[in-house]
């Protein structure tokens, strides 16, 4: 066992685990070289949006084009044997690759903010995709790009691929537009290797409300808020300190 750190709340912790086996093999985890770090999120947010895309009407706000599919996974081309929760994922090509030469895209609802400032995209992915300088796996967020798979130096390939379900925590904040948000998932190949793809599940958009002195909640480090009741000077008040 190993203890993490406590960090503030709305902070990604990223970490490694190294570990000696019972025959002396060493072995670091998670096994991606383009991607080495597990991501823990730290903080209570509220949902906004959330799916597991579980049944036919999970994905009828969605809109997929070049090959994405809703189903079981198969474990075809590095792609998971089963769905991180539940039976149903949403991936490109459950039985096989993504094409050569080809883009596809899977598009969320606008979903609405509210007046939230910090919103963040929190899902689970089993990713597959040829080096960025030759595929690219993107996230795009009204219209940005947010995330994109790694690039390597041209002397050696830097192949995205996950060998486990991953939590990827992507904070979205700069890119809400009009008090709403709209994320694409998209791959664009070239002529040569091809591999999975990405595969979803869990996929939500949540936002984390920084906690405020005067707002009547008893948040994390106060010892007391009475909203209006603050009071430096009263008696007995909660004081604002």
């Amino acid at each position: 066992t190993a203890l993490l750190p406590i960090t503030p709340a709305d902070t990604v912790t990223e970490y490694q685990i190294s570990a000696t086996l019972s025959d002396a093999t060493e072995v670091d985890f998670p096994i991606n070289l383009a991607d080495p770090w597990y991501q823990l999120y730290q903080g209570e947010v509220t949902e906004l949006f959330c799916t597991g895309f579980e049944g036919e009407d999970s994905t009828k706000d969605w809109t997929a084009t070049g090959g994405w599919e809703h189903g079981a996974p198969m474990g075809q081309a590095g792609d998971p044997a089963a769905a991180y929760a539940g039976s149903d994922i949403f991936g490109i090509n459950l039985a096989g690759t993504y094409k050569p030469k080809s883009s596809s895209t899977l598009t969320s609802p606008l979903i609405p903010v509210g007046d939230f400032k910090k919103v963040r995209l929190q899902y689970r992915r089993w990713l597959g995709v040829e080096d960025g300088i030759f595929d690219q796996a993107s996230i795009v967020a009204n219209g940005q790009t947010v995330w994109q798979n790694a690039f390597g130096d041209g002397g050696s390939s830097l192949n995205h691929r996950d060998s486990e379900w991953r939590f990827h925590d992507v904070d979205l904040s700069p890119y809400v537009k009009d008090g709403a948000v709209q994320v694409k998932f998209e791959i664009a190949s070239d002529p040569g290797l091809e591999l999975g793809g990405w595969t979803l599940d869990d996929v939500s958009i949540v936002a984390w409300d920084a906690p405020a002195c005067g707002d009547g909640q008893l948040d994390d480090k106060e010892a007391c808020d009475e909203g209006a009741a603050n009071s430096d000077t009263a008696a007995d008040a909660c004081r604002t300190s």
